[in-house]
């Protein structure tokens, strides 16, 4: 799709204006998006499509994150068991048993 085709309004609960819209899309032609073109024309599992490319590479991302905030938290655990193991363990006793 074109920026060219691209319709920028406002809706305001006003039925003129809904009556406008209407009027406008039912002149267009439909478009398909390029998944739905990947999908049902390629017939492209959705993992193999853009989107799921994109998808994947996003849940990798937080997938690393994930990881690292993890490690840093572990290391912060452990310091703070070997500063002061028996108030650590009084407080949190319920995570030692």
């Amino acid at each position: 799709m074109s920026l060219t085709s691209l319709i920028l309004g406002r809706y305001n609960n006003d039925p003129a204006v809904a009556a406008r819209i209407v009027a406008e899309l039912a002149g267009k032609s439909p478009v398909a998006m390029r998944i739905q073109r990947e999908l049902v024309e390629e017939g492209k599992r959705l993992v193999d499509t853009d989107a799921g490319a994109f998808v994947h590479e996003e849940i990798l991302r937080l997938q690393k994150q994930h990881e690292e905030d993890l490690a840093v938290l572990k290391k912060e655990m452990e310091q703070a068991t070997r500063s002061s193991p028996s108030r650590l363990q009084s407080r949190f006793a319920w995570n030692f048993r």
